[in-house]
């Protein structure tokens, strides 16, 4: 039997502008995202964000 289709599917996908580089980011880096993260969660997305992301 040959396989002619293979699916990939993504599901509970957030918004985010800053995507973590697993090789260069500290653990200060990593806690620093997370608390961003709950702070959105409890305040909303527009309530915190990084200041290269007021450049656009």
């Amino acid at each position: 039997m040959r396989i002619r289709l293979v699916g990939v599917r993504f599901t509970g996908l957030v918004h985010g502008n800053h995507q973590m580089n697993l090789f260069e980011d500290t653990e200060e880096l990593i806690l620093l995202y997370q608390s961003m993260d709950k702070i959105k969660d409890r305040f909303g997305s527009k309530s915190v964000g990084r200041a290269s992301g007021l450049l656009n």
